[in-house]
């Protein structure tokens, strides 16, 4: 047994079997297994990969929680605002509509009172030509309708013939009333 002991050791230290510097052999087998020990460097880079794996699962995470519910946000907020222009153009739109009612509301209470100052003509009632002429006046003050400023010019110097005849000369008022009426119905038709 000895031979084949110093056999072995001479042929270990004659022709020893070179090794990777990284691995060193510490008991020969386990469990039927070598075990091999890792250099630093082996470490170092086993290290640095699973810190870039939690790192990247970190990313991950924080895009899945941060950045996919922003850009849900982001996507409401967007169909928000077309909805929202949507409604600003129903409400420039029905503002137009408004404005447009407003100026046949004021036309057609000028010629209600218009008429009814040729129910007082026609009556020769003073006292109702007079407080219908008030209310015609305050009608063509609050008469403003910027797309025709010649009718609203000529509806007042009829209006001034109008009264200075009303009572002096209820026939003439009455013609000039006519026409005074004439001129109103046709810029109601001409208003849109």
């Amino acid at each position: 047994m000895d031979n084949k002991e110093t056999d072995t050791k001479k042929n270990s230290k004659s022709s020893p079997l070179p090794q990777p510097p990284e691995q060193t052999e510490k008991s020969p087998r386990k469990n039927g297994e070598k075990v091999v020990i890792k250099s630093g460097f082996q470490k170092t880079i086993q290290t640095i990969g699973i810190g870039l794996l939690l790192l990247l699962a970190g990313f991950i995470t924080c895009t899945l929680v941060f950045y996919l519910p922003t850009v849900e946000e982001l996507r409401e907020a967007q169909s928000k605002i077309e909805r929202l222009g949507d409604i600003e153009t129903q409400l420039n739109n029905l503002q137009k509509d408004y404005d447009l009612v407003n100026k046949k509301i004021s036309i057609y209470k000028t010629i209600s009172d218009a008429s009814l100052l040729d129910t007082a003509l026609s009556r020769k009632d003073s006292t109702r030509i007079s407080q219908q002429l008030r209310y015609i006046e305050e009608d063509l003050g609050n008469l403003m309708i910027p797309e025709f400023p010649e009718v609203t010019n000529r509806l007042q110097s009829q209006y001034k013939k109008i009264e200075s005849q009303a009572v002096s000369d209820p026939e003439t008022a009455w013609r000039e009333l006519q026409t005074f009426l004439n001129d109103l119905l046709l810029l109601a038709d001409n208003i849109k």
